[in-house]
């Protein structure tokens, strides 16, 4: 079965008839361009005569920084290339001639395209992306194949002009056509005279529009470029959108590709790709086999599946832009793959001599040659050598499962890692890990890696390398008892991987100039922020918290994300006098820390490990609890999309038993940072001595509620409630022993059973809802032990209780307690649970004195009007965080941690940087 592909249009324009149109005055410019890194066309307006003179055989030159740069002249922070060092001269611009044409939108004008090389003679400039997809072309060639590509492209033509549109950033701009929509042939009086000349104008300028239609909004339309080679499709592509923008303007309207405009639907671009055999023979298709593709055909997609992560920068360079991100959107959500499936993100089109991939996940805004080389690099596998090397990839076309899912259109959680296997009904991602050398500029290359996900030097082959998995886990909607998901529990062997590739990237991590780091966890901030309500709702589902509560973890990341961001730049150290010389002291990095999250509150305690150890360069491998791993495996991806580099933080969900354990022995960990139980921070304390590793633990609580007489009743009675119910008092902070002086205690007790009635328990995804379930039934069970004796225990006075829902989930009602004196078992230890103990004291000494008689000492709040009384018993109880007349005590720009068993070090503020740095001493002698 052999076919070809002929190029359709008119002839390209030649040199002979260029002569003649500027001897006789038609064109009088020539403009010599290339397509910067954006995927726009830069370069030099020439005079045709000048241009056929001396141009035309002794060249022209360019400027390096014009591959880089935005609409302000400044150099794109991480591209290499964009140096200011060179000169002005820096780049020779190889004018294709096959690429001659007029210019569409400037009746006088041509256009000619090029490859660029260096002026010193040290060869191509391979940056250019018109040059990286000519390397692809002919690392196919070698294997036997010529590429050919063609494009849908979008784009939206508004009544606004483009002056308009800039003084309003493309805000509140009205399309073109308001009606007609919905795929219409006829784009209406008001867009048929600018689409007609455009369409006029391309043809002329050599390229055939193969089809053109209308798009589903206002505005918005589609052109699809003939089937062709695959540097003419970019080429016609590139040329086409400057063009119809020019011709937009000249309408006095605005013509946009965005991907994404007005926080609204935007443009996509979708890119048909196929292999064919250097005489046009079909390598695609195979009748002879199932569903009618080649073996080739079926490694090929396997490998583009496998690293469509990994180049997505490629693909959408306007990171989470484009339009499949949009709540409600049609388009694809996954990357995965089908026949003829609208939501796939790889779609198989076609059939026999016409099979092609069509990739749509690029937006309008794509730069087509990277992408384009972006989809050959991925399938590079069956191009270096032929299919029977990589049989392990193939297993990715046995099945149309999706290999990275978006959580807000799934139930299924992102994977990080896309595996180049056939995800079975049950599985997930191992690890979400954010390995290749970090960057020293501030817009790091996305890494390359192997299909698994773990580091690989060679991005060309397929090889498998298979970590152990030692078991899976459900994950449980606690307010149903439904499976949210099931995912891979990593082993001992995934957790030495992880750490070797944080040792692997640390030194890099730490070169990294400050400003640079800062800038990257502010982006790494602002990506999280733009995905925080997809995060809130995850963590309603998984851990069953309030959506209110859910929404402020999320932003609390991002805060505190923000908050570290300026310490980079702000790790001073000191000059201290000495005689005979200077001396500094130095804030260095540890190195590896392991981040142990517990699973009451998995995003905000995720960020106060994660920001500090990250802004003060060292590399995190973080295991998130086993029953609320999810927000932590989202935003690990995150901070891939982000541009935080690979290895530097690594998300392993995992047993405390396995992973965390593994964190606490492992010799290149050199620091744990924990929250969980005292018991088990005992334990990691323990174990850490043997390596002299250092700790940060944040253990339990049972903090005091105390209430003198002169407080204001109403607000300390009705604020009480939520003081210890807040996350259906899975707090460690809950101020879940309230002391009320005895001269009001029966006034106070009658306002806070009032206010504790009024709590809405119920639907954590409704808005109304002040507390959710508990996490699991095993943790009601421990509660209502607590409360009716249930475990082999006495039981405790309940002097009222709140409401909770009947049936499926793990509710347990607000409940208030009377303990006989502070030796009680619920006056002492930590139920972790919606119960509260409420006992009078006398006066300010009996009230510190029960205060403090307690094994914990993390919160705390006080109630009074008087000042000194205030400020003493503040002084007086022994506790890390207290409040006055609130019960807020835990802020991102102070420190936070306990006394006695409540934990060692502090998190949070300034305080928390000391924790993940290194005082290192350097004396310099000056004298002779």
């Amino acid at each position: 079965m052999t076919s070809s592909i002929h190029r359709g249009g008119p002839p390209q324009l030649t040199l002979e008839q260029l002569r003649s149109d500027v001897a006789d005055g038609t064109v009088d410019t020539v403009i010599v361009a290339f397509t910067d890194m954006q995927g726009r066309l830069q370069g030099k307006r020439i005079h045709g005569a000048f241009f056929l003179e001396h141009v035309l055989e002794a060249g022209t030159e360019g400027c390096n920084y014009l591959l880089a740069v935005d609409v302000d002249m400044n150099t794109v922070d991480g591209y290499a290339i964009s140096s200011w060092e060179r000169g002005y001269g820096d780049m020779f611009f190889e004018m294709d001639l096959t690429t001659l044409r007029r210019t569409p939108g400037h009746p006088a004008s041509v256009t000619i395209q090029s490859d660029l090389t260096w002026l010193d003679g040290s060869g191509d400039v391979v940056q250019s992306p018109r040059s990286v997809l000519k390397r692809q072309v002919a690392a196919a060639a070698e294997g036997g194949w010529a590429a050919f590509a063609g494009t849908e492209l979008e784009f939206i033509l508004f009544e606004d002009s483009y002056e308009a549109a800039w003084d309003r950033r493309y805000h509140g701009l009205t399309g073109a056509n308001r009606y007609n929509v919905d795929y219409s042939i006829l784009g209406g009086s008001k867009v048929e005279p600018v689409l007609r000349e455009i369409r006029n104008e391309m043809y002329r300028a050599g390229m055939t529009v193969e089809s053109a239609k209308g798009e589903c909004n206002f505005g918005q339309h589609e052109i699809g470029f003939l089937f062709d080679d695959v540097l003419r499709t970019c080429d016609n592509h590139s040329v086409y959108k400057t063009g119809a923008k020019e011709i937009a303007a000249r309408h006095g309207q605005a013509l946009t590709f965005m991907a994404k405009y007005d926080e609204r639907e935007g443009n996509s671009c979708h890119i048909h790709l196929s292999l064919r055999g250097t005489d046009g023979e079909v390598v695609f298709a195979d009748d002879e086999r199932d569903g009618g593709r080649s073996e080739l055909f079926d490694h090929f997609m396997a490998g583009l599946l496998a690293t469509m992560r990994e180049l997505t920068y490629f693909y959408a360079p306007n990171i989470n832009s484009y339009k499949r991100f949009a709540p409600g959107s049609f388009a694809p959500t996954a990357v995965a793959w089908g026949t003829d499936n609208r939501t796939c993100a790889l779609r198989v089109v076609g059939h026999g001599a016409g099979l092609r991939v069509e990739n749509r996940v690029p937006g309008g805004d794509v730069n087509p040659y990277l992408a384009v080389a972006a989809m050959m690099a991925g399938g590079g596998c069956t191009v270096s050598a032929r299919a029977s090397s990589c049989r392990p990839c193939a297993r990715a076309t046995r099945t149309r499962a999706t290999t990275s899912t978006c959580p807000a259109r799934s139930r299924r959680p992102a994977t990080s890692s896309p595996a180049a296997r056939s995800p079975g009904p049950r599985s997930a991602t191992r690890s979400s890990t954010t390995t290749s050398t970090p960057p020293t500029s501030r817009s790091p290359r996305s890494p390359r890696r192997s299909p698994t996900g773990s580091g690989s030097e060679d991005s060309r082959g397929c090889e498998h390398h298979p970590m152990s998995t030692t078991t899976t886990h459900d994950v449980i909607d606690p307010s149903t008892e439904e499976v949210v998901t099931t995912i891979d529990l990593v082993g001992v062997e995934e957790t030495d991987a992880a750490v070797a590739r944080a040792v692997e990237v640390g030194p890099a991590w730490r070169a990294v100039a400050p400003a640079d780091r800062a800038l990257l966890l502010r982006r790494f901030a602002d990506v999280v922020e733009e995905h925080a309500e997809e995060l809130a709702r995850l963590e309603v589902r998984n851990a069953g918290h309030t959506i209110g509560n859910a929404r402020w973890e999320a932003g609390n990341v991002v805060n505190v994300l923000r908050y570290y961001s300026a310490a980079p730049e702000r790790l001073f150290g000191r000059q201290i006098p000495v005689a005979g010389g200077i001396d500094v002291t130095f804030k260095e990095p540890l190195g590896v820390v392991g981040v142990i999250v517990p699973w009451n509150f998995p995003m905000p305690i995720m960020g106060w490990a994660m920001a500090p150890a990250l802004a003060a360069g060292n590399t995190v491998v973080l295991k998130p609890a086993e029953l609320t791993p999810l927000t932590a495996m989202r935003i690990g991806e995150l901070a891939l999309e982000a541009g935080i580099p690979e290895g530097v933080l690594t998300i392993l969900p995992g047993k405390g038993s396995v992973v965390g354990e593994r964190f606490v022995t492992h010799p290149d960990v050199r620091k744990i940072a924990f929250t969980g139980s005292t018991a088990v921070g005992q334990g990691i304390m323990r174990g850490a001595a043997e390596h002299l590793k250092r700790v940060t633990l944040e253990l339990g609580g049972k903090s005091a509620n105390v209430v003198f007489a002169d407080a204001d009743l109403d607000k300390a009675a009705a604020a009480a409630p939520m003081s210890f119910l807040d996350n259906a008092g899975q707090d460690c902070c809950a101020r879940t022993r309230i002391l009320v002086q005895r001269s009001v205690h029966d006034a106070f007790m009658e306002r806070f059973e009032s206010a504790l009635k009024d709590v809405v328990v119920g639907d954590p995804g409704d808005e109304a809802t002040e507390m959710g379930p508990l996490v699991s039934d095993r943790q009601r069970e421990t509660v209502r032990g607590f409360v009716d004796g249930t475990d082999g225990h006495d039981a405790v006075d309940v002097a009222f209780r709140g409401s909770a829902p009947e049936g499926r989930g793990w509710w347990y009602p607000p409940t208030v307690v009377l303990p006989r004196g502070t030796s009680d078992r619920i006056w002492r230890e930590e139920v972790f649970g919606p119960v509260v103990a409420v006992l009078p004291f006398d006066d300010e000494a009996d009230a510190v004195a029960k205060a403090n008689d307690s094994d914990y000492g993390l919160s705390g709040s006080i109630w009074t009007r008087d000042l000194g009384r205030a400020l003493r018993v503040s002084r007086a109880v022994e506790s890390g965080n207290l409040s006055v007349n609130s019960h807020s005590s835990v802020r991102y720009s102070t420190p936070f941690g306990g006394f006695k068993a409540s934990g060692l070090g502090r998190e949070l503020g300034p305080d928390a940087l000391d924790a993940f740095t290194e005082v290192k001493n350097v004396f310099i002698a000056t004298d002779d």
